[in-house]
């Protein structure tokens, strides 16, 4: 149960900050807990559970969350009050009452994203009595754009698509739900069709972008495409992104059209209604070894102006794994190395080098950050001579963020950082993250990562804070009390694998370029035994969010 802080409490807890050279402690508010009702639910209707939540640049968030109906359904600030786009069980528009929004596999609803006018994006489940039934599938997918008035289906699966290729959608998301808004409202999605194209019939791949119009097909398998090879086309058209500026960039396989033999991959950029070749499989690693080609594309962002950030993999002449690579592109040159494989891992000293990356992400023109692992033969009591580390580049010059087997700070009792697995950025530079934790402060028991972790917030130029740690019990404001919870058990932000969330702007990101920071805790509070079972709350928690923290 939440109880209120004194003004001691709040004191100490900024100059703590103060000592460590950051801003005074970050406030936290508790936008909606547990058992706080549903504002335009039924009556008696409270909040349940949440997911992570998305936010966007004016604060507002979009969740998907639980009710004490029992019910998922989708959440979204609009116009200063909280309003439910969708739950579980309602009517799909369109069908006649006969099809409903339905869950199995325990979700009804997921990858929301958002944009900076109230527009929500989001996938839905649905079960229609008159299709197909099993217990894995249910009855399909649809895409759904909110834009803060009223649903837009974006595409239904089993729906015939528009335009000159014919058939139907049999896969709405490709397996991993590959969808991107950005600030304006426009969305890429990629698609998988069961489709007729000049009376050939086949299963394609598809990329498509919303523009407030309808779909607009940007790519299809089989589409011819430029590259150095004639009659090259697509296989394939996946792992795509959406920047500001509308360029969507993505991946895909290739094959000579006659022979159907494989040429690999390519990065394309669809940009002013042109589709264009980045970058292919095959090219040599600029600023590399020269032993070095360009094997795969492994994370891609788009600046606001169009350009690229890629993390690459290689292969030597001997076309084996040769490790990876951090490019930026640059107008009318080709793309700069920022990191590799090998390299000297900056703050680490001569013989720490990076061992491996992943996890890309951008912000404003020419900012990014990455996840790597290092090597090297540790150089401090506590510091492990194989460790990770986050990674910054402003434009100018790479520097180290934070590294396993480093003190958390204000956390005392040796806890340390052990490995980072969330990883979302603005367009400011700031950095949010999850990590795991170790060291003799963190609770007895605690085995799994979600019973050890934290979340944490890294500015430029200032250092990094901490938000919230599962043991430790977190400082939040709710209307004009301070109020401090239970110990918390855990916390999550809007980033899961396969989900990218590497666009600029906060649309599709646990942080918004003001740095405030969405997330979600939970923790539990005593149980009183001597009361009724229905009466003994097992959890507690909600979905919250900081002030404002960004620093130019």
């Amino acid at each position: 149960m939440p109880y209120r802080l004194t003004a001691f409490m709040l004191t100490a807890t900024a100059l703590l900050f103060a000592r460590l050279g950051l801003a005074d402690a970050v406030r936290i508010e508790a936008r909606y807990l547990i058992e706080q009702a549903v504002n335009d639910g039924e009556a008696g209707e409270v909040f349940a559970g949440f997911g992570p939540p998305v936010i966007n640049k004016h604060g507002r968030i979009a969740f998907v969350g639980v009710t004490s109906e029992n019910q998922q359904a989708v959440f979204s600030e609009q116009g200063g009050r909280l309003r439910t786009v969708v739950r579980a069980g309602q009517p799909v528009p369109g069908t006649g009452g006969k099809a409903v929004f339905a869950c199995w596999n325990r979700w009804c609803f997921g990858k929301l994203v958002r944009g900076d006018a109230g527009q929500v994006a989001f996938f839905a489940k649905y079960r229609d009595p008159e299709r197909t039934v099993s217990a894995q599938h249910e009855s399909g997918l649809i895409g759904y754009l909110f834009d803060g008035e009223q649903l837009v289906e974006l595409v239904r699966e089993h729906a015939r698509p528009t335009g000159e290729l014919k058939g139907e959608f049999n896969s709405v998301s490709d397996g991993d739900y590959n969808l991107h808004m950005n600030g304006r409202g426009q969305v890429v999605l990629s698609l998988r069709a069961r489709a007729t194209f000049k009376n050939v019939h086949s299963r394609q791949f598809r990329v498509y972008r919303y523009d407030g119009k309808g779909l607009k097909a940007l790519a299809h398998e089989g589409l011819a495409v430029p590259d150095r090879r004639r009659g090259t086309v697509l296989n394939g058209a996946d792992d795509q992104v959406l920047g500001e500026s509308g360029h969507v960039v993505f991946r895909g396989n290739l094959y000579l059209h006659d022979r159907r033999f494989r040429v690999n991959s390519a990065l394309y950029r669809w940009a002013d209604g042109k589709l264009t070749q980045v970058v292919r499989f095959g090219d040599p690693a600029w600023g590399s070894l020269p032993t070095h080609r360009l094997h795969g594309f492994t994370d891609v962002g788009v600046m606001p102006s169009g350009r690229i950030a890629m993390m690459v993999s290689y292969h030597d002449q001997a076309d084996k794994f040769a490790g990876f690579g951090v490019y930026l592109e640059r107008e009318n040159r080709p793309f700069k190395l920022i990191a590799r494989t090998g390299f000297r891992a900056p703050g680490g000293g001569d013989a720490t080098r990076i061992e491996s990356m992943q996890r890309l992400v951008t912000g404003s023109e020419g900012r990014l950050a990455f996840w790597a692992s290092l090597v090297g033969p540790g150089d401090g009591p506590g510091k492990p001579a194989n460790s990770s580390a986050i990674f910054y580049y402003d434009g100018d010059r790479l520097t180290r963020v934070v590294e396993s087997g480093t003190p958390v700070p204000g956390a005392g009792g040796d806890v340390r950082f052990e490995r980072f697995e969330q990883i979302a950025m603005n367009a400011v530079g700031q950095i949010v993250f999850r990590a795991t934790l170790t060291g003799r402060g963190i609770p007895k028991g605690a085995t799994v990562a979600e019973q050890r972790s934290g979340i944490y917030l890294a500015t430029p130029g200032v250092g990094v804070m901490e938000l919230a740690r599962v043991g430790k019990p977190m400082a939040y404001r709710q209307g004009q009390d301070e109020l401090r919870s239970e110990p918390v058990r855990s916390v999550s932000i809007g980033v899961h694998e396969p989900y990218r969330y590497d666009q600029v702007g906060g649309n599709a990101s646990p942080i918004n370029d003001a740095g405030q920071v969405a997330f979600t805790a939970y923790w539990r509070p005593a149980v009183d035994k001597a009361a009724p079972p229905e009466a003994q709350r097992r959890s507690d928690g909600g979905v919250f969010v900081t002030e404002r923290t960004a620093r130019k």
